[in-house]
């Protein structure tokens, strides 16, 4: 029984790790693509209705109308460093606009 439990989840865990980095890293090369061909968008402006994010949900902010929002937990390629864990706010950044199917 002990060996049987072993290697089902040393099994989990090798699955769980290639899914995981196979998902950011298919996220992380569109965002480069974008940037590559140019289809990004630069938002400048005053950072408003900054809420920080309570324990384990998120973070959210609006600059020029388009709200941002991100998590310490989310997995994901880009920026999700809060604030109340001691992310850096910045207030310059470029954004992507992620297709419907993530």
């Amino acid at each position: 029984m002990d060996k049987w439990f072993w290697r089902v989840w040393i099994g989990f865990a090798v699955l769980w790790t290639i899914g995981t980095f196979a998902g950011t890293y298919v996220e992380y090369r569109s965002v480069l693509n974008a940037l590559r061909t140019g289809h990004v968008g630069t938002v400048e402006g005053r950072v408003e209705r900054f809420a920080p994010s309570p324990y384990q949900a998120y973070e959210s902010f609006r600059v020029a109308g388009h709200r941002f929002a991100y998590s310490d937990n989310d997995i994901q390629a880009g920026f999700h460093n809060t604030a109340s864990r001691g992310g850096p706010m910045r207030v310059r950044f470029v954004a992507v606009e992620r297709p419907s199917w993530f």
